[in-house]
């Protein structure tokens, strides 16, 4: 009898109907049925039974080296990968939105930055933001601990042309007001376009296939943390500290107070360690380890563990906003304050007969 075990860098996980792996080495996802995932998390699996799945399901399994073969005597040398996620740093990102009325020192807040560790910054620039301004920035993060800008302008052919040729440690640009949307190369750099008139703090929460993310790093925070909250700190276009652009709450200025301080407040990483197995709706979903979660725009403000108000998907039919049959979330559940969202698997077993005709 031949044996076979599921490499420990394959995670199987369970939605309320879906269920996927997670490839985090090779940041890919796929589908797979009930039966797979439940073999998937043995510890040794029989040849007869991974003969025993759908048609072609075995042997796929063994192309997209999803599973090895391994002698029985030899399940012990291949443990499972700990799902513990650590990082050294207290600040790991940051956003700086610089608007036409803005008037601290961005300086400063880059000296801050340097000084706690921080490796990625995004920069956000609203269209009043003069050119000059953007390079001198951009110029005085060279030589500092950041390591990784995204830059957030508005959209000019010359300008990105130049940025792409001066600055290595711009490792991303977003441009606005653009004539299209869409990915397009300069020097070799791939760079985000789209028609919005601008990109700032109301984007912000959006949920969508096309932001979902699959690796190591991301899927091991998730795990533990927020993965949008945890270890971030902003500073908006008034100089204000928070935890996001977005949020209400303001732990200081910059212009009086220091990241240092502001991160002191008993308050602040209040969100750092809510995760999407936590989240309403969201711990039902299949696709929870790959989304960036949005404390700010939830559906009961009251409620830190409110399902996001921008998402459009449904786990309980596995259906997007717009596709054939979906209905929102509420048509499947209650929501209360006391209890959260509360399933009705009643009502989804018929829904699901509708949709899928099962």
């Amino acid at each position: 009898m031949r044996y076979y075990k599921c490499f420990s860098n394959c995670f199987p996980l369970s939605g309320y109907r879906n269920y996927v792996i997670y490839d985090v080495s090779r940041k890919d996802v796929f589908a797979i049925d009930k039966p797979t995932f439940e073999l998937l998390g043995l510890d040794i699996i029989s040849e007869e039974l991974l003969q025993g799945l759908p048609i072609n399901r075995f042997s796929e399994l063994l192309d997209k080296e999803i599973i090895f073969q391994c002698p029985m005597g030899d399940k012990n040398l291949f443990p499972f990968i700990k799902t513990n996620w650590c990082n050294p740093f207290s600040v790991i990102n940051c956003i700086i939105d610089w608007g036409k009325k803005s008037k601290y020192d961005v300086f400063k807040a880059i000296d801050q930055l340097d000084s706690i560790g921080c490796k990625t910054l995004q920069l956000r620039f609203d269209s009043y933001a003069e050119k000059n301004h953007i390079i001198k920035t951009l110029k005085y993060t060279v030589g500092k601990n950041i390591r990784g800008i995204e830059l957030v302008i508005k959209f000019n052919e010359d300008f990105i042309e130049f940025i792409t040729k001066e600055f290595e440690s711009v490792v991303s640009i977003i441009c606005y007001s653009a004539y299209s949307t869409g990915v397009k190369v300069y020097n070799n750099w791939q760079v985000i376009q789209t028609v919005e008139l601008f990109i700032g703090s109301e984007q912000c929460g959006v949920v969508s296939p096309s932001y979902f993310i699959c690796n190591n790093d991301f899927f091991f925070e998730s795990i533990n943390h927020n993965t949008c909250l945890n270890r971030k700190v902003c500073v908006d276009s008034n100089g204000d500290i928070k935890n996001c652009p977005s949020c209400s709450q303001s732990y200081g200025n910059i212009k009086d107070t220091t990241l240092e301080q502001a991160m002191s407040h008993p308050d602040f990483k209040r969100y750092w360690n809510i995760t999407k197995d936590q989240i309403d709706v969201c711990k039902d979903c299949e696709y929870r380890h790959m989304c960036t979660d949005c404390r700010v725009f939830i559906k009961d403000s009251e409620n830190s563990l409110s399902q996001p108000s921008k998402c459009t998907y449904n786990p309980y039919i596995a259906k997007w906003q717009g596709e054939e049959g979906y209905v929102p979330v509420e048509e499947c559940g209650t929501y209360t304050r006391e209890t959260g969202f509360v399933v009705n698997p009643q009502r989804v077993e018929e829904l699901n007969s509708l949709i899928w005709k099962e």
